[in-house]
């Protein structure tokens, strides 16, 4: 079974629409009028997008299955109570938050390792 990494944070919609399968309807309009429409986006949030992109394909070709999480969405806004998420883009991997930095290489080895640590399930009993 492969492992599970969700990243949550603010995607643009034509962002995803542009990363989407071949199938989207998006994808009929051409890529050059979605990379037009991309540059109209401010320059450190197509940073930000660019960092996101590369690490998706760094722990796609390691082996993970990658969920896109929209910030806004009710599963998007659980994560981020949950774990406490702040500002930027995360990976969750078995339910520990991992901000996503500029060094894309450190960011896959915490998510390795976090997959390699199982979470132990803890039975507590109560006796009164």
């Amino acid at each position: 079974m492969a492992n599970k990494v969700s990243i949550v944070g603010v995607f643009p919609t034509l962002f995803l629409a542009a990363r989407r399968s071949a199938s989207h309807p998006a994808s009929l309009l051409g890529s050059s009028f979605l990379d037009s429409q991309l540059r109209e986006y401010p320059r450190d949030l197509l940073e930000e997008l660019a960092k996101v992109e590369a690490l998706v394909k760094e722990l796609i070709m390691v082996g993970f299955k990658v969920r896109l999480v929209q910030a806004f969405s009710p599963y998007g806004v659980a994560l981020s109570l949950r774990h406490r998420l702040g500002r930027g883009y995360y990976a969750v991997v078995n339910n520990q938050p991992v901000k996503i930095t500029e060094n894309i290489g450190e960011v896959v080895k915490k998510i390795k390792d976090l997959t390699s640590k199982k979470a132990e399930r803890r039975l507590k009993f109560r006796f009164d």
